[in-house]
C-alpha cells in the first residue's frame, strides 16, 4: 500500500474533527505513559546526532547504520538528507499543531514522561519506516544511554527530499496519544503481502 499526502491529511483532518472535542471524561481516563526500557538500539551504534527543537536525529557515516545519502552540500557537517528529514518534521508539526490543531505529542498527557522525539536512521531490511507507541528509553550498543522519549525509526537509505515517510511517521505520534485503545480499527494499515 502506497501512502499519500492526502491519505495523511484526511487521518490529520478526521482527528481533529474527532478527538479534538474538550472531554473531561476522556481526560480522566488518559493514564500517564511510564519510560519503558527499550532495546531497538542494543545491536547499533549511531555516532551522529542532530539536535533541532524537539527533534533528536541519531544517524551514522559508517558501517552498517551508514547513511545512503552523506553529501552535505552547506559543508556544515550535517548531511543534506539529515536535515532534509528535520525540515520536513517542522513542516509536519506546524500542519498538524498549527493548522489543524492536534495536540503535540510532548504535551499529551499519555507521554508525559517523554523528554525529546527521537528518530533513529537505521538500515531496515524493509520498508521506510516504523513508529512507536510507548516512551522509551534506548541504549546503545556502546552503552550510550538516552533519555526517555518517542521514537520512530527511519530507513537509512530512505531520500526525504523525495519521500514523506518522517512526516508520515511523525504523524503515527500525534496519533497514538488520540488513540488510548490501540484495537480502534481507525488507525490500522493494512498491507499486501
Amino acid at each position: 500500500m502506497q501512502y499519500s499526502r492526502a491519505g495523511a491529511v484526511w487521518c490529520a483532518i478526521y482527528l481533529s474533527a474527532v478527538f479534538c472535542l474538550p472531554s473531561a471524561a476522556a481526560d480522566e481516563m488518559v493514564q500517564e505513559s511510564r519510560c519503558v526500557k527499550g532495546s531497538i538500539l542494543l545491536n547499533h551504534r549511531l555516532e551522529k546526532e542532530y539536535v533541532e527543537d524537539d527533534f533528536h536525529i541519531f544517524y551514522s557515516l559508517q558501517g552498517r547504520d551508514a547513511l545512503k545519502y552523506q553529501y552535505d552540500s552547506s559543508g556544515s557537517g550535517v548531511p543534506d538528507s539529515i536535515k532534509d528529514i528535520v525540515g520536513q518534521l517542522q513542516a509536519a508539526k506546524y500542519l498538524y499543531s498549527s493548522v489543524l490543531g492536534l495536540c503535540f505529542p510532548l504535551q499529551q498527557k499519555i507521554y508525559a514522561q517523554a523528554r525529546q522525539i527521537n528518530v533513529y536512521v537505521l538500515q531496515l531490511p524493509k520498508g521506510n519506516g516504523l513508529a512507536f507507541d510507548r516512551v522509551a528509553a534506548e541504549t546503545m550498543s556502546d552503552g550510550r544511554q538516552l533519555p526517555c522519549g518517542l521514537k520512530f525509526v527511519l530507513n537509512a537509505a530512505l531520500e526525504p527530499a523525495r519521500n514523506i515517510t518522517p512526516a508520515h511517521e511523525f504523524f503515527h505520534l500525534y496519533q497514538y496519544g488520540y488513540a488510548v485503545f490501540k484495537q480502534n480499527g481507525i488507525w490500522r494499515e493494512w498491507r499486501d503481502g
